[in-house]
């Protein structure tokens, strides 16, 4: 019964609820819920179904849901996504990467290897419409990642694709102002001098080009 604790915060935080929220939804307090993630209570079995519906998921899931996906696993989805993206509509492939998202909010490797999908073809775009989408969920996928996630190096990872879709979407003062102009990798520093140049900040920019030449 664990391992439905981890079940429970995860959806929640994949659904966008508080605790207080999901306490409103099953007509209960926001203790039981508190308890219900931390393992020290579980939900009582006619609760379950009640679950599922607000999750949007079986209780199947909620009950055998699996938390350790193999590189392998993850290699076969990033080969597979990579081919449909050539062979099906942008809105099509946008889709199967959200149910993955969806389906799979705790595996933070395979959130990691999305988000270098979304970012290598977010050149696929055919409108601002999709563009838009492709970025909302990767600020989706990094949000669980820095939130969630105990692994520094995949932490680190998100922190780059954020950098990059951040550029995307144009946000190049929060780069400015959220990167610091030292003790930052190349690829850090080329995404800084980026936003400079964009952001039309042509002084900044020779100091962050210092910087990249430190850095080699």
């Amino acid at each position: 019964m664990i391992q439905i604790s981890k079940i429970i915060k995860q959806e929640r935080l994949r659904c966008g609820m508080t605790q207080e929220t999901l306490a409103e939804h099953l007509n209960t307090t926001k203790t039981s819920i508190s308890k219900w993630e931390n393992a020290t209570l579980y939900p009582d079995i006619t609760m379950l179904p009640k679950l599922a519906k607000v999750f949007n998921i079986s209780v199947d899931d909620l009950l055998n849901y699996s938390f350790t996906m193999t590189d392998k696993e993850i290699k076969k989805i990033s080969i597979s996504l990579s081919k449909m993206v050539n062979l099906t509509s942008y809105d099509e492939y946008l889709s199967r990467v959200r149910d993955y998202y969806s389906s799979h909010c705790n595996e933070f490797t395979l959130l990691s290897s999305l988000l270098g999908l979304l970012m290598n073809h977010i050149s696929y775009c055919q409108n601002e419409q999709q563009k838009n989408e492709t970025i909302e969920l990767a600020y989706k996928m990094i949000h669980l990642i820095e939130k969630n996630c105990d692994i520094e190096e995949t932490k680190k990872h998100a922190k780059g694709y954020k950098l990059a879709f951040q550029i995307y979407d144009g946000k190049y003062t929060d780069i400015i102002n959220n990167v610091p102009d030292h003790d930052m990798k190349l690829g850090q520093s080329f995404m800084l001098a980026q936003a400079y140049i964009l952001n039309g900040e042509k002084v900044r920019l020779i100091v962050s080009f210092r910087q990249i030449c430190t850095n080699l």
